[in-house]
């Protein structure tokens, strides 16, 4: 009986509890020293130094370097928000003793834990049952792509982007089928939408196409 109490007591901190530990599956080797070698750890690492080089001196600008210095100008067409949240842990935690690889390493972690909870939101949302919300959640977290992402492509941007998705979803969800009258939904969809943008910005149009056919077929 005191479990079953605590248990209804504690519901959802025991569900959040759960919506971490999904997402600190993939995460797990992070813990080791180092960072592994994937297709396009140079290129982002190089974003982050740069950005972090330039607000330590000072210069608070949107830097236009070019892709490894190829002649592509990154800042073009690429966002720059998943270089820059990284350079700015950088600067709080490196006086600490650890690096901008545990800087990227942290924002990975901290991406996924909103991308499980975020997406269990969403879920429950729609089918108002946790244990099916829990399980979309791991499906999400745990679906191989988002290993790939991490541990072959190293595509950084796009993990962070992937993340927002749901929150941009569970929005437009909750403006489509009234589910509050504040300006929350809005809020929480303009957001996710303008950090998707900033953060990946072909996750972006292609989320954006979706939300479109959602909302046209509703």
């Amino acid at each position: 009986m005191r479990i079953n109490h605590f248990l209804r007591k504690n519901n959802k901190i025991i569900i959040y509890l759960i919506l971490v530990f999904i997402a600190i599956i993939p995460c797990i080797i992070m813990f080791n020293k180092g960072y592994i070698w994937c297709h396009d750890n140079a290129f982002h690492y190089a974003q982050i130094q740069d950005l972090y080089d330039s607000i330590r001196s000072g210069n608070y600008y949107l830097n236009y370097e070019t892709a490894n210095y190829l002649g592509v100008g990154v800042r073009l067409m690429y966002g720059s928000f998943s270089h820059l949240i990284t350079a700015l842990i950088g600067i709080i935690i490196i006086p600490f003793g650890m690096s901008l690889t545990a800087a990227m390493k942290i924002v990975i972690m901290i991406s996924m834990i909103i991308s499980s909870i975020y997406t269990y939101k969403l879920a429950y949302k729609i089918t108002n049952r946790q244990v099916s919300s829990i399980l979309s959640a791991a499906l999400f977290v745990l679906f191989p792509y988002r290993f790939c992402l991490i541990y072959v492509r190293n595509a950084y941007a796009e993990t962070l982007a992937l993340s927002i998705v749901p929150i941009v979803f569970l929005g437009v969800y909750e403006i489509i089928n009234n589910y509050s009258s504040s300006r929350k939904p809005y809020f929480r969809t303009i957001i996710g939408m303008t950090l998707l943008i900033l953060t990946h910005n072909i996750t972006a149009f292609y989320t954006a196409i979706f939300v479109i056919v959602y909302a046209l077929c509703t």
